[in-house]
């Protein structure tokens, strides 16, 4: 989602809001006044979600560990054929 700045003639301050393209924002995050907050036109930025990449890489090194370990307990055993 893009990251839009907005001024509040208010309280004189920007502050930034996170939403839709086709949404509009008209209240101060900062002081609660209402219809007195203009976007300051810029360059939007978006905001990319949290990847879950890290999740999958926890996961992975879990099951290395394991399976390090069970290499190491069938070395260990003695097997008869």
């Amino acid at each position: 989602m893009p990251k839009y700045v907005y001024y509040c003639e208010v309280c004189e301050e920007t502050f930034d809001v996170v939403h839709g393209m086709t949404e509009k924002h008209n209240l101060c995050n900062l002081c609660g006044e209402s219809d007195f907050v203009y976007r300051i036109p810029q360059k939007t930025s978006i905001q990319k979600p949290k990847e879950s990449g890290h999740l999958v890489d926890e996961f992975i090194d879990k099951n290395k560990q394991t399976l390090e370990e069970m290499i190491r307990e069938t070395k260990d055993k003695d097997y008869e054929f």
